[in-house]
């Protein structure tokens, strides 16, 4: 044996030496610790109790370092995230603009007085608090910088392939800042069911979409935004940097609606031109719940999900060929429960999506990870969740915009921190191009604003499908095959004038009535202008209830209701014609079905039938849901032509018609 020679620290007992190391280490870091100043900011409001604890580091010796070789113009937005030895991470910048981010939280509507009660705040002085307090409270306690890194289910990085995307964002966003009066702003469409939609927000209405998180993530952008601007620029304007347009329905979900909106252009008529710059998929709830006559619930969901949410995925990110970067996708998770048994189950679609968004590299954050332990400790609770009900309060709305936009903050940090690197390289190289963007384009030149929505832009390249048929032993094929048809796609875009003028929309006839994107007129005028024939269908309009209510629509009154819709002169060829209807329970919808016969008159004046299906309007879910089917014709209606719609109702006493559009495909 080896003789161990003695020293005096071995002596020591194993606690007592432990005990001395902690003890050298605290000092180390009070050492460290000792640049460190304690800032003391208070909002401006008037409840003075919202005072505000910031701890920043003061890296002066950094900071003048960094000044030297910053690479960003000033206006840039990367020009406010600090790179080099001192760089600005999302939660150092959520914490230091913590009473900018307070203010421009605050809701017009926001009422003086807070339905809390002691309990659901943990604080016993805290009963019947302010809003502002309850405000200042979560945002200073609950949902620090620390909780809310827990949303961000994954954040694209800045490779070839999602660098355009996010770049075009960046773009926009500093364009409008710059000069807003010369460019639009950031077009954000949101996508979902009734919890989107505000129901259960505000408890005065069945919903409300100025209480509903898509509302309040456009109002803390702008808010915080012109606070920021006004203040470095001696100002007080209001600046509307991004726009955001909740085109969330009750009762659908990703399968039944949202792709085939994407797909068929069903955007607003602002967006009719140039489509949205970002769309978030806010379906979790109504995607998450699993089929009534599933075996395994937690299985059902998984593989609906992987399945409907891919495809929604590949049409989004295909939507713009040719004319700008593809939009950023973002899937926003807001689902805590509660529609099955099973926590696993529950977590199945957030489980989905994560796989997901890794694979298209795409965005996606979960409010329901931010506060998913706060919730399963105590269900009872009515601050994040509401146990016996999918809908929430409007803190949870509060707090889902606060998640996304701490997602937000991270994307461009992150983006940011690539671009230093990048400018870094080729200014000390003093080289023209080492790639990246263009230094001088990343802020558009003034003038040149039109230019930028119709130039050739490569398409993006999709990764294969992501299902069980795709093998290990054949990945590497599957990707080069998805890179030829990426090649075949780019050569298109470059050789033919006619990409330019692109007509995004494949339809002739577009019409969805709902709560989300219109109040039935626009469904109402289409049956007055195409109706031949009608007996007992009319439009219901009653938004006031709950239910199947509130969903706007073509109904059918009584039994052997019939009509005929007569389209002539067609704007385009037409292959298929796709309708939104209600699924609805009970005595009202016992035997619900209609019959759609599509049809066409040939040259010798004889009817020829295209399309003949018999839809069901009931189910046994104890919940009213929107579902689509789509009608394939045996023959192409060539554009200039005719075609008859002829609905009967044959069993039952009411169907309820949503929309309908009449396309190439």
């Amino acid at each position: 044996p080896i003789k161990m020679s003695y020293h005096p620290f071995t002596s020591i007992s194993l606690r007592w030496r432990a005990l001395f190391l902690f003890a050298v280490g605290i000092l180390a870091a009070v050492l460290t610790l000792e640049n460190i100043e304690s800032i003391d900011v208070y909002s401006n409001t008037k409840d003075n109790s919202t005072q505000w604890k910031i701890t920043e580091r003061v890296y002066e010796e950094d900071e003048e370092r960094f000044a030297e070789k910053s690479v960003f113009e000033e206006g840039e937005i990367c020009s406010y995230f600090s790179s080099g030895s001192s760089s600005y991470t999302s939660s150092k910048l959520w914490q230091t603009h913590l009473p900018q981010i307070f203010q421009a939280s605050h809701h017009p509507s926001m009422p003086q007085k807070s339905k809390l009660s002691t309990d659901e705040l943990g604080d016993p002085d805290s009963y019947n608090p302010s809003e502002a307090k309850v405000m200042h409270d979560l945002l200073e306690d609950i949902l620090t910088p620390t909780r809310l890194r827990k949303g961000l289910m994954h954040i694209p990085p800045t490779t070839k392939s999602s660098h355009e995307i996010i770049d075009n964002v960046i773009r926009i966003v500093q364009n409008r800042i710059r000069a807003p009066e010369d460019y639009p702003p950031l077009n954000i469409v949101v996508l979902g069911g009734s919890v989107t939609l505000g129901r259960g927000c505000d408890k005065a209405r069945v919903q409300n979409k100025n209480c509903a998180w898509p509302k309040r993530l456009e109002l803390l952008c702008n808010q915080f935004f012109s606070t920021v601007l006004n203040s470095k620029q001696n100002r007080k304007e209001s600046y509307s940097i991004v726009k955001v347009y909740n085109m969330a329905i009750g009762g659908t979900s990703t399968q039944s609606t949202a792709t085939k909106l994407i797909e068929y252009w069903m955007y607003p008529k602002e967006l009719k031109e140039s489509g949205p710059d970002v769309i978030i998929n806010s379906y979790s709830t109504n995607d998450s719940l699993p089929e009534y006559d599933a075996v395994d619930a937690v299985i059902n969901v998984m593989e609906r999900v992987q399945k409907s949410a891919q495809t929604f995925l590949r049409a989004a990110l295909t939507s713009k060929p040719c004319r700008t970067a593809p939009p950023l996708v973002l899937y926003v998770d807001d689902y805590l429960g509660p529609q099955q048994p099973s926590i696993l189950g529950e977590m199945s679609y957030n489980t989905a999506i994560t796989q997901l968004s890794k694979w298209y590299d795409t965005m996606a954050v979960s409010y329901a990870d931010v506060v998913r332990d706060i919730v399963y400790k105590d269900t009872g609770g009515r601050l994040f969740f509401t146990e016996w009900d999918v809908h929430y309060g409007h803190w949870a709305h509060q707090t889902i915009a606060w998640t996304v936009g701490f997602a937000a903050i991270e994307l461009t940090s992150r983006f940011c921190d690539d671009e230093y690197q990048k400018r870094f390289d080729r200014k000390s190289q003093n080289e023209n191009d080492v790639g990246g963007v263009d230094i001088a384009n990343l802020v558009t030149p003034k003038g040149q604003e039109q230019h930028q929505t119709s130039q050739l832009v490569h398409p993006f390249v999709l990764p294969p499908p992501l299902t069980r048929d795709l093998l290990l032993k054949n990945a590497t094929a599957e990707f080069e095959a998805a890179k030829e048809q990426y090649r075949l796609n780019d050569a298109k875009c470059n050789t033919s004038d006619e990409q330019l003028s692109i007509d995004h929309s494949p339809c002739a006839i577009t019409v969805m009535s709902s709560p989300g994107l219109d109040t039935g007129g626009s469904l109402n005028k289409m049956m007055s202008k195409y109706t031949t024939n009608n007996k007992n269908w009319a439009i219901e309009n009653d938004i006031k209830n709950g239910g199947w209510k509130n969903k706007i629509g073509w109904v059918a009154n009584n039994p052997n209701a019939t009509f005929t819709l007569a389209f002539t002169d067609l704007s385009k060829d037409i292959k298929a014609m796709t309708i939104f209807y209600l699924k609805s329970y009970g005595e009202k919808w016992k035997n619900s079905r209609a019959r759609f016969t599509i049809s066409t008159t040939t040259n010798d004046n004889r009817e020829n039938i295209l399309s003949k299906e018999d839809v069901w309007g009931v189910h046994n879910i104890t919940a009213s849901t929107t579902e689509s089917i789509k009608f394939l014709l045996s023959d192409t209606v060539a554009s200039g032509g005719t075609m008859k719609v002829k609905v009967d109702l044959i069993s039952g006493n009411t169907f309820k018609i949503l929309g309908m559009m009449i396309c190439r495909y």
